[in-house]
């Protein structure tokens, strides 16, 4: 959807890609992988995975994967919503080359293709020197991407 719109110059305040950026494919290798790092995770201050562990080879990419992830309640935390409009559409107001950064750039990200996605219910994090239970959810990308101030061509 994000992608989509973005090609056709509707998305936002954001500037029509040109050439189209591809949609994006879901790999089951790369969710699986996800998955077993979801599933691993004990708090959410565990973090990310590891570069080590984002360097290999999935149906479409062989090298370094990127990732983001999440964790909330609702649909915050719900990969559908992760990967789509509500997490892009949060930093992608503003986004003007340099300032481009986060979750919106690993989206939109050129050479990213293929995503998959993963989640485990009831980690726990703090807010508000409160904690709280949430789902965490980890999408990686092949290819890795995220740089900022380079999302995509236009």
């Amino acid at each position: 959807m994000v992608r989509a719109a973005i090609n056709l110059g509707t998305y936002l305040e954001q500037p029509q890609a040109v050439p189209p950026i591809a949609m994006m494919t879901w790999d089951p290798l790369i969710a699986e992988k996800s998955q077993s790092y979801a599933t691993s995770v004990t708090h959410w201050d565990d973090g990310h995975s590891s570069d080590a562990y984002r360097n290999y080879t999935s149906t479409y990419h062989t090298g370094d994967h990127g990732e983001n992830m999440a964790i909330g309640t609702g649909s915050y935390a719900d990969p559908d919503e992760f990967v789509g409009a509500s997490w892009a559409a949060s930093e992608a107001v503003g986004c003007t080359g340099s300032s481009c950064g986060g979750h919106y750039t690993q989206i939109v990200w050129d050479d990213s293709i293929a995503v998959g996605c993963g989640s485990k219910d009831n980690v726990p994090f703090e807010s508000n020197e409160v904690t709280y239970y949430g789902t965490l959810s980890v999408c990686q990308y092949g290819a890795a991407g995220n740089y900022g101030g380079e999302p995509y061509s236009f």
